[in-house]
């Protein structure tokens, strides 16, 4: 792959607390959100649009660099959220599930897909969810 390239790689990523537990909100919501957007923020490579979701689940946006590999920089990702909320809170012995689920999307539907993670408690409420940015293995 060469140093330099052009790509235009926009991704939607979710996955789920260990059995589906709701544990993400106040204090650890905010951690756990902060830090994902750190995370982000560290690599330049990526840049992260937005970052939502509800009691028991993530949901992210990103423009990725084509050399990314995907199951590594989640895997990473959901390891170093664990380690620094267990280690910010041992009494809470936090683990993610098993799998994620990956949508690519185009430039166009950023907005859209923004506006979705943003609203994600109303979408769950009024049932009214995207189905294909909601699955996971």
């Amino acid at each position: 792959m060469p140093h330099k390239a052009y790509s235009n790689i926009y991704l939607h990523i979710t996955w789920h607390t260990k059995d589906n537990i709701p544990i993400l909100e106040g204090e650890v919501r905010n951690f756990i959100y902060t830090l994902i957007r750190q995370i982000c923020k560290d690599d330049r490579e990526i840049v992260c649009f937005e970052v939502g979701g509800i009691r028991d689940h993530i949901h992210i946006a990103l423009k990725v660099p084509p050399t990314m590999t995907i199951s590594k920089w989640i895997g990473e990702l959901k390891g170093s959220l664990s380690y620094n909320l267990n280690k910010a809170h041992p009494e809470i012995g936090f683990a993610w599930q098993t799998g994620y689920g990956v949508t690519s999307f185009s430039q166009r539907d950023l907005k859209g897909i923004v506006s979705y993670i943003k609203n994600q408690e109303s979408h769950h409420m009024n049932n009214n969810m995207i189905k294909e940015l909601e699955i996971i293995s």
